[in-house]
């Protein structure tokens, strides 16, 4: 990148460095994992049997594992967007993933995940201009927000209707 573009991109930034809020996120979405896998094994061995039956008497637990592939899925994203803000890239893209990723907290019920993202789009960008879409095309991120939102809108629908079909059984 030229100086230039990286100076109009750090315009976009209130704080220019020191991203530690969407890494300690990230931290919170593997230590979600790892919880709930310590939980799964416990439910195991109380359950006297597999995996499988695991899965067949109890879809919670099926609905725990996507929200946990959705959660490392996540981890990744974070990294990434804690990269690009490092180095002054897509700064208006990470502003609408870092959305993104808060709405899905929210709605999968993850709310620490959800305060520390919502609390560094507060404390790292500034919010006096729009989000053009016009500038996402530009920088070709149009198409990775798009996947980014159906994925995620897949997933949560996907956990929702596992939750559903348990309540009626």
């Amino acid at each position: 990148m030229k100086k230039r573009e990286i100076n109009k991109e750090k315009q976009k930034l209130k704080k220019t460095s020191d991203f530690k809020m969407i890494r300690f996120a990230r931290y919170i979405c593997i230590a979600f994992v790892l919880i709930f896998l310590f939980y799964v094994s416990l439910l195991v061995s109380t359950v006297q049997g597999d995996f499988a039956k695991l899965f067949e008497t109890n879809l919670f637990v099926t609905v725990g594992f996507i929200i946990s592939a959705l959660n490392i899925f996540i981890w990744y994203l974070l990294k990434l967007v804690n990269s690009n803000l490092e180095d002054y890239k897509n700064i208006d893209s990470c502003k609408v993933q870092l959305i993104l990723v808060s709405v899905t907290q929210i709605i999968l019920f993850n709310y620490a995940c959800a305060a520390l993202t919502i609390f560094s789009l507060i404390k790292y960008f500034k919010w006096n201009q729009r989000i053009s879409w016009a500038e996402l095309k530009k920088q070709n991120q149009t198409g990775v927000l798009i996947a980014l939102g159906i994925g995620f809108a897949v997933m949560v629908v996907l956990a929702y209707t596992i939750v559903i079909k348990a309540m009626t059984i």
